[in-house]
């Protein structure tokens, strides 16, 4: 008498007949002369089984039978069982564990007692021996995670030193490259452009500046400024001489010594200028007091107000004065038919 199968042998086996029953049926047609011609031109195609309740794609031509559909369900299904028994639920493996470590300490303390006879040491050696297995398991993942762990530590901080590295040597090119442009232009602003021509005789000749030297260009425009407060001044000390009460005195606001300020009563109105130390000269004939003489506060006007009452009062001045009282002027300056007027 054969011994009995399992139902996931016979299972198999049950499929491979199938199989093999339908590898005969496709050689009988591909041997047969009168082959139907849209069973030679059909190709491989996907078709689904229904395994309980779950479509299971099946590659293959020709059509399957309900007994072969049947007999790859019975695969499909002894193949789920055999996948479950090696790869357990994690509950299933928590409650052996549990019952395997509940033996072993019932073991043990029948050890203490009376002794444990063979059958009972194989299972002790058995719990034992997984514990051990498991241990070593669980030792062997947490070293993978921890040297995991610590490989992604040292990448993300390579990644981040790598970024810093770099982001510091962004800064330090372009602290390099400003620092540049500024001692170009410093040297630029302060240092004339000069070419010299080395002669036969040995001697060099030299040339003037180029076009585009800036410290010429700076002297220039420097010695532009400077002659245009110079006549500027020239104008307010000979407009102070005409003028009643006009004062000089140092300027408070300017911390540079030598500057003053020229204070000056223009038909009730007061306008100042400021002196520079090189324009002392022009303010010299003008009475100088101190800075707290009370001639000497400025009342609040701006620059406009100023130049727009200087304007409105030369109108003024032009309208009263001409040919028929040009001899008629006071010592003041003021003229005598226009103030009688």
């Amino acid at each position: 008498m054969s011994p009995a199968l399992s139902p996931d042998t016979a299972a198999i086996l049950h499929a491979a007949e199938a199989l093999t029953a339908q590898l005969r049926r496709i050689a009988d047609a591909v041997a047969s002369p009168y082959t139907d011609e849209a069973a030679t031109t059909s190709s491989d195609s996907c078709q689904s089984v229904d395994v309980d309740g779950t479509s299971v794609l099946v590659r293959g031509s020709g059509d399957l039978t309900e007994q072969d559909q049947e007999f790859f369900a019975e695969v499909v299904r002894a193949a789920k069982r055999r996948y479950e028994t090696d790869h357990p639920p994690a509950a299933v493996l928590d409650a052996q564990r549990a019952s395997r470590r509940a033996s072993l300490t019932e073991l043990l303390d029948r050890n203490r007692g009376v002794g444990l006879n063979h059958e009972q040491t194989d299972l002790l050696q058995r719990h034992v021996e997984a514990e051990i297995r498991e241990a070593d398991a669980a030792r062997a993942e947490a070293e993978r995670q921890e040297r995991m762990g610590l490989s992604a530590i040292r990448g993300a901080r390579k990644l981040l030193e790598s970024r810093a590295a770099r982001q510091q040597q962004r800064v330090e090119r372009a602290e390099a490259e400003a620092q540049r442009w500024l001692s170009f232009i410093a040297r630029g602003m302060a240092t004339h452009t000069r070419f010299g021509v080395l002669l036969p005789d040995g001697s060099v000749e030299e040339l003037p500046c180029a076009d585009w030297c800036y410290a010429c260009r700076l002297e220039h425009a420097e010695a532009e400024r400077d002659g245009a407060y110079r006549e500027r001044n020239a104008l307010v000390a000979l407009l102070a001489g005409y003028t009643d009460g006009a004062v000089v005195a140092p300027a408070p606001d300017v911390e540079d010594p030598g500057w003053q300020i020229v204070y000056l009563q223009l038909d009730d109105h007061q306008a100042s200028w400021h002196f520079g130390p090189r324009d002392a000269d022009l303010a010299h004939p003008i009475e100088h007091v101190s800075a707290d003489d009370p001639r000497a506060q400025w009342d609040g006007h701006t620059t406009e107000a100023k130049y727009a009452h200087i304007t409105a009062l030369t109108a003024e001045l032009l309208r009263r004065c001409g040919p028929a009282c040009a001899e008629q002027h006071t010592e003041t300056g003021r003229c005598v038919v226009g103030r009688d007027r």
